[in-house]
């Protein structure tokens, strides 16, 4: 579909992982217009779909980022967030304070910023992925032994990220009820 005959808009925050590339193919199969923002740097998201490179931890520049969007679509109708998962080298490479902020607090910015937008409208869509595998502890074992060691407390992380974000769902669900 060429990208004069999309219909509507879609955001997906970390459109190179595989729950990314799921919203990804979604919204192209709506005809939707598709921008994503990349979890890792210089990643192909493919031809159909608008890659931005932002500091994603930046307020400024997600702020930014969102003007810049309703300048060129006139807004975006729907934001996707997804869960960055386990880094290559396994969760235990990486830091807690790395994990939580990649999939909790770069998530809750990019609801807070274009949900408010959203809100001011009247009308849009926000649509948060977690992993089953941090909100439910029995999953574990189904990791792989190098990825369930938890020396640094990174699965507590991503658990905390993950219940995290199930909480910033019901709050967000609960203050735009009827308004956007």
């Amino acid at each position: 579909v060429p990208m004069s005959d999309r219909v509507g808009s879609l955001l997906v925050l970390h459109a190179d992982t595989p729950c990314g590339r799921a919203a990804v193919a979604a919204g192209l199969r709506r005809r939707l217009h598709v921008w994503g923002v990349p979890a890792s740097a210089g990643a192909e998201l493919g031809p159909d779909v608008e890659s931005i490179t932002v500091d994603s931890a930046s307020e400024e520049e997600v702020r930014g980022l969102g003007r810049r969007l309703e300048a060129e679509r006139g807004r975006v109708d729907v934001l996707v967030t997804c869960p960055v998962g386990v880094p290559t080298g396994g969760l235990s490479s990486a830091p807690a304070e790395e994990i939580l902020a990649r999939n909790l607090v770069v998530p809750m910015l990019f609801c807070r910023i274009f949900g408010e937008a959203m809100l001011v409208r009247g009308e849009g869509r926000i649509v948060q992925l977690v992993s089953n595998v941090a909100t439910d502890p029995r999953r574990w074992e189904e990791l792989p032994a190098a990825e369930r060691s938890d020396g640094n407390g990174a699965n507590a992380a991503l658990a905390a990220a993950m219940g995290g974000l199930v909480s910033l769902s019901r709050h967000y669900a609960a203050r735009f009820r009827g308004g956007g």
